[in-house]
């Protein structure tokens, strides 16, 4: 069978080789061309790496450019995991940044990882009979604001409102802890608009009771907000039950799913993410560098802030960002449904990166066979050979096409490539 040269949307503008010889792919496909369409997941995560690529080129020097790129050591390189009863595939042996702002690929780990303390806290407070409120803070906005500035400005806000005698003298007491989380969207015509949510565990008769105690604090939240420059209308102070604050939890990470999809959330406020996706999409500048002013602000924020002592009070471990990124590799490393299928030098590694999610997708659909058939079509043809007797000058157009390993010592080549 002769090569396909047909564009691949896995290996772009790369041609596609046949099959092993033996019909290695078994009938996945009678060609690699010919490969059924990826699944949901394999296409959220081909768009995950593309956006993570995206991301590097808007963050130079950052270590989301080494996130699932480079290897993790030099004296051994990459492998190809196959997971033969999930029927997933994955790298072993790359860096991770953790980087939960800025990087698609640790994103959701991380994410993953505060949603199971949020849902252990919620399950401890319900043993403790505690009411778990919501709480909604943000302040009006406008497209002159920086997005540093107004986070400041509104952190600052909040820390007044914890020492405010409303607080201090009605909430306090009843207040056995709170978690709170800072999420922000972009480029609407408001510009930037930061909001915390706290989840706040309060003791009371009843829910009403609870909701009652936090409402309370909707004007001392405006008046910290006028004392930083600020301003807040009702929209600024919301109160929700247990139903709310377990919702949120459920929905954890739900906006950067939705930049993964595709999807819009409309133009008045994007998502981080999703700014990053109209950036690697669409080829949006002002996307791009509205993704780049959020990541550089968030650099090494937490995100989730919980209040002292609540964490050990609640029998939970503390875990980075970083450790929770390692965590999920070194966890699936331990799986004991592995196979290995493929194997890469550090050399060979930075030849095939680029084709990532086809050689997962491939690994997945056809074990080896399927990640050497990515290899092969990763690599350029071959100069064609002159035929008949080649002049001089043939000679030196085929040694050169062929590198300087192909050469004698100073002598000329026959286009076979044996010596004279």
């Amino acid at each position: 069978m002769g090569l396909d040269r047909s564009p691949s949307p896995d290996l772009p503008g790369v041609p596609l080789a046949p099959p092993p010889p033996g019909g290695g792919l078994g009938n996945t496909a009678k060609s690699v061309s010919h490969f059924p369409s990826a699944t949901d997941a394999q296409e959220r995560r081909a768009t995950r790496f593309k956006h993570q690529r995206a991301a590097a080129k808007l963050l130079p020097n950052s270590r989301t450019g080494l996130c699932m790129w480079a290897v993790a050591s030099l004296s051994y390189g990459v492998d190809v995991i196959n997971n033969t009863q999930e029927g997933r595939a994955r790298f072993s042996g790359l860096q991770t940044c953790g980087s939960v702002w800025a990087c698609p690929c640790c994103s959701g780990t991380v994410s993953e990882q505060r949603r199971r303390e949020l849902n252990a806290l919620l399950a401890w407070a319900r043993k403790q009979g505690l009411h778990p409120v919501m709480l909604t803070l943000t302040a009006r906005h406008s497209v002159d604001h920086r997005l540093a500035e107004l986070l400041d400005g509104m952190k600052n806000a909040k820390r007044r409102l914890t020492t405010h005698r409303t607080f201090a003298k009605l909430l306090r007491p009843q207040l056995v802890g709170y978690v709170t989380a800072t999420e922000v969207t972009g480029g609407g015509f408001n510009g930037w608009h930061p909001h915390f949510h706290q989840v706040m565990l309060v003791r009371a008769g009843s829910q009403a009771e609870a909701l009652d105690l936090v409402e309370k604090l909707r004007e001392p939240w405006l008046a910290s907000l006028r004392a930083e420059g600020l301003d807040g209308s009702g929209a600024a102070f919301q109160v929700q039950g247990a139903t709310a604050a377990g919702n949120y939890v459920g929905k954890w990470g739900a906006a950067e799913e939705l930049a993964l999809s595709g999807k819009k959330s409309g133009r008045a406020g994007r998502s981080p993410f999703q700014l990053l996706a109209d950036y690697a999409d669409q080829n949006d500048a002002r996307a791009g560098a509205l993704f780049a002013e959020f990541a550089g602000v968030f650099k090494g924020r937490r995100q989730l802030v919980w209040s002292p002592g609540l964490k050990k009070l609640a029998g939970i471990d503390e875990v980075s960002d970083e450790q929770a990124a390692e965590d999920a590799v070194r966890m699936a490393d331990e799986s004991k449904h592995d196979e290995r299928v493929g194997h890469f030098t550090p050399k060979g590694w930075s030849v095939v990166r680029r084709h990532r999610a086809a050689l997962l997708k491939f690994a997945e659909l056809a074990g080896a066979a399927g990640v050497d058939a990515v290899v092969q079509a990763s690599k350029p043809p071959s100069p064609p050979l002159p035929t008949g007797k080649p002049g001089a000058g043939a000679c030196v157009a085929v040694q050169a096409a062929q590198g300087p390993q192909a050469r004698g010592s100073g002598g000329s080549m026959h286009p076979s490539g044996g010596a004279p």
